[in-house]
């Protein structure tokens, strides 16, 4: 039977629960945990490691890698920061040479599975197993602990860094969560009010999104990306755990030997204190999951926020004539049963773009060091420096999306003269080119705006391009801004408008609609005879309806898409509008814009 000690580790892989245990009525924002769901207990490769590299396939990396002639991008001398539970391992075989320990503890720091995992999903060399390659195989990794994310944020944001993505695969613990055994019973811990049935901190725009943003604010050449959470997770509902957990392969060591059933009883924020039968709903209580992001740098406004998509059929998705993956479909994007779903409480668009979060391969610590503490010097074997893990999460997705972030940013300075790629463009360009699901037009709350496509985003900052543009666009108060554009190129014609907010006030109580947008700049797009279309919109209080067009006041991202019957109007001027009558008098706002299908005229 299995230890206590490593039950545990093995439920905090599962659960995503940290060792902090957050207070009863947390006044703000709760401990971090990481969010791993760590598939295989022992590390061999099961059925699934035809697929595990996958995500470069699916989400166009090769393409974008080579997207310059006689070059292949590899995010060379981009810097990336992992913040996450522990220090990445520098000396690992895909890594080495290429890590930074930044953190203060510097080499005291203990290695982590989870961050190590992370740091070789953004960059990894894929060494040891081919299919364990990285996005951008060459970036530099500086690697924190988390535990002051915010203030060595702010001091890096303060200076003049180097940072040109940061990856924040950790959230907030709300809702129902569990780490805590008691003599072969697990025990479920509610982390909200116990006066309540709802964790009123899923969708809340608090403390910590607002410094967030306010980093963002400061540093607007780096790109803050940051994983939407497993809250969804069947593992996470005390009503349906039970039922799970015996079924589970992964964890057959786990399955039949503790008691996952609830009887009611369970703790309110610390394991062993204050035990309770109040009655709670489950994470995924609204209409199968909306509202079920943890409140922090995943509702912030000036993130990327990225949920985690379900893996395509094998099948469907293989060519086994050509030995290659086949281009993502749209019937393919949908999230996983444990993704995260939004909307924030104000109604803003979160997630913001899906990739891949199921099974992923890349690089882990030695095996030893996941139940007993290593610092860097005790990794130095031959054996150590070589092991690889699948793990799946929306954890293991926001590394992917910062890895093609920095495939962008060296895209970027080899395209426009050494210029970093700002955080707006970045966000941008990857919601312009995201693929939607099936049969459906605009945004989600459960994908947001679809599953990123890294080529297609590259090919924005690609000069000469046909009827493709990302650049900066100034908005002010006082007057309207007008850009005229023409149809250009053979793409349905799309523009996406987006800008780096100021930091709004923190939110309280449940679903608090009030918006936490501070500068509202609004665009319309008017055809060659005047008729106005409108950005995509969805509406909070019925989340599973499908997005119209309107006045968008919530995001401080819009992008409208022309209708099919309007496409074909090529001849005449489109002029596209951006007003800035909602800002405070003599506000400027400098934003990022992104098209399909026109060129840019006039500005």
């Amino acid at each position: 039977m299995l230890s206590i000690r490593t039950l545990r580790q093995a439920l905090m892989e599962i659960f995503c629960i940290s060792v902090l245990a957050a207070s009863p009525l947390p006044a703000e924002d709760s401990p971090y945990c990481n969010e791993e769901i760590q598939l295989n207990e022992k590390r061999y490769l099961g059925w699934n490691e035809k697929v595990a590299g996958k995500a470069r396939w699916l989400h166009g990396i090769e393409r974008l890698q080579q997207l310059v002639e006689g070059k292949i991008l590899s995010g060379k001398n981009v810097v990336v920061a992992v913040w996450d539970g522990g220090a990445v391992q520098a000396n690992h075989q895909d890594l080495n040479l290429r890590v930074f320990i930044k953190d203060a503890k510097g080499a005291q720091l203990p290695l982590n599975n989870h961050s190590t995992h992370v740091a070789g999903t953004i960059a990894g060399t894929g060494r040891g197993r081919t299919a364990a390659e990285g996005m951008a195989p060459a970036a530099m990794i500086w690697s924190f602990d988390f535990e002051h994310d915010l203030a060595e944020m702010k001091a890096l944001a303060s200076s003049t860094t180097p940072v040109a993505v940061s990856n924040h695969s950790y959230g907030m613990t709300c809702g129902w969560s569990n780490v805590c055994v008691e003599g072969g019973q697990v025990r479920w811990i509610w982390s909200g009010a116990d006066n309540s049935n709802r964790d009123a901190r899923f969708g809340r725009y608090g403390l910590t999104s607002a410094k967030f943003d306010e980093i963002a604010r400061h540093a607007p050449t780096w790109t803050i990306v940051v994983s939407a959470g497993n809250s969804r997770s069947p593992l996470l509902d005390p009503l349906n755990a039970a039922k799970t957990v015996p079924e589970m392969v992964e964890y057959s060591s786990i399955a039949g030997k503790y008691i996952f059933d609830y009887d009611g009883k369970h703790y309110n924020g610390i394991c062993g204190v204050n035990m309770s039968m109040a009655k709670h709903l489950s994470n995924n209580h609204l209409e199968g999951g909306f509202d079920s992001i943890p409140e922090g740098g995943a509702t912030a406004k000036n993130v990327i926020t990225v949920g985690a998509m379900e893996d395509p059929p094998y099948a469907e998705i293989f060519g086994v004539d050509t030995g290659q993956y086949r281009p993502l479909e749209r019937k393919h994007v949908r999230t996983t049963n444990f993704s995260s779903w939004g909307p924030a409480d104000d109604g803003r668009i979160k997630p913001d773009v899906i990739a891949s979060g199921h099974a992923m391969l890349a690089t882990a610590i030695p095996e030893r060091c996941t139940t007993t503490p290593c610092t860097q010097n005790d990794a130095t074997d031959p054996s150590d420096v070589a092991g690889y893990v699948q793990m799946s999460g929306t954890s293991m997705s926001a590394p992917i999306v910062s890895g093609v972030v920095a495939l962008l940013n060296e895209l970027s300075r080899l395209e426009r003269g050494g210029q970093n790629l700002r955080s707006d463009e970045a966000k941008a360009a990857l919601i312009q080119t995201a693929l939607g699901p099936d049969g459906v037009e605009g945004p989600t709350y459960s994908v947001g705006w679809g599953a990123i496509q890294g080529n297609l985003a590259g090919r924005l900052l690609i000069k000469g391009q046909n009827g493709e543009h990302l650049g900066t666009v100034r908005v002010r108060a006082d007057t309207p801004t007008k850009l005229i554009l023409r149809r250009k190129g053979l793409r349905a014609p799309r523009v996406t408008f987006a800008w780096v907010d100021e930091e709004g006030g923190p939110q309280n109580g449940l679903d608090n609609r009030n918006s936490s947008l501070v500068n509202d700049i609004d665009m319309t797009l008017r055809t060659p005879v005047g008729n106005p279309i409108h950005p995509w919109v969805l509406d909070p209080t019925r989340p599973s309806d499908s997005a119209t067009r309107g006045t968008n006041n919530r995001d401080n991202v819009e992008r409208i898409d022309v209708p099919e019957n309007l496409t074909s109007s090529k001849e005449g001027e489109w002029v596209l509008h951006l007003d800035g009558g909602r800002l405070k008098k003599g506000t400027v706002v400098e934003g990022a814009l992104a098209i399909w299908g026109f060129e840019l005229i006039e500005q």
